[in-house]
């Protein structure tokens, strides 16, 4: 990472859900981000914390 051989990065394995209500409605057999809009927890700078949300060095 020092010399620039590897780009590090953080990124979310999983959607975190926004409500346990989310959780209790959410479609079993589908992935938490191919569900409805409101699955996902977003906080107050509107940041989406679903599936593949983080940062890189690209």
């Amino acid at each position: 990472m020092i010399r620039g051989r590897f780009n590090p990065v953080g990124r979310l394995p999983i959607t975190i859900p926004a409500s346990q209500e989310a959780v209790n409605n959410e479609a079993g057999d589908v992935p938490g981000y191919d569900e409805d809009p409101s699955y996902p927890y977003q906080d107050k700078a509107g940041n989406r914390y679903q599936y593949n949300f983080g940062l890189s060095y690209e």
